[in-house]
């Protein structure tokens, strides 16, 4: 699937179909998409803020909202549906 990240210009591509849950998406998407104070160390450090995301996320704190769209052009967040 394409991704892309908001004030980002250059989208990327994602085989969905190798990561076993919203986890390990999201711990992908944390390193092709680092944040910008990340230095050269940004994949180690990009997987630290994913697992700090998701610990905060059941909290209700994560740092960024990840969004799809389905089928019918409903925008939906990611995790609402279950994985399988």
């Amino acid at each position: 699937m394409k991704v892309r990240m908001e004030g980002v210009a250059i989208g990327r591509k994602v085989d969905v179909s190798l990561h076993g849950s919203y986890e390990e998406l999201l711990r992908t998407l944390a390193r092709m998409f680092p944040s910008p104070n990340e230095g050269a160390g940004a994949d180690v450090e990009g997987e630290a803020a994913a697992q700090d995301g998701e610990r905060r996320r059941g909290r209700g704190h994560h740092p960024s909202v990840v969004t799809y769209e389905d089928g019918e052009g409903d925008w939906l967040l990611v995790g609402d549906v279950p994985w399988e």
